[in-house]
């Protein structure tokens, strides 16, 4: 991959171009994180999520899309709050 190349999430196991053997690494790691917290749904990170438990298991990458999840429950927690106030 040359460096003007874009990498979206699903390059990573999800039919893309590049190896599953690549998440491994701190770079492609941090791109697979960027494409992450660029999700707003939980509905799509639990698809992301069900595929990595099927077919990559990449632990860097579950941890993330977990994580992602939590903050948006709390974001929506917190509208609620402020809502109701």
């Amino acid at each position: 991959m040359t460096p003007v190349e874009t990498t979206t999430l699903c390059d990573f196991g999800a039919g893309g171009r590049r190896s599953d053997a690549l998440i491994n690494t701190k770079a492609a790691a941090q791109e697979a994180v960027a494409g992450i917290n660029c999700m707003h749904s939980i509905e799509t990170i639990q698809q992301y999520l069900a595929h990595e438990n099927q077919h990559a298991n990449r632990t860097p990458v579950q941890s993330h899309l977990r994580e992602r999840t939590r903050e948006i429950r709390r974001d929506e927690s917190d509208t609620e709050e402020r809502a109701v106030a």
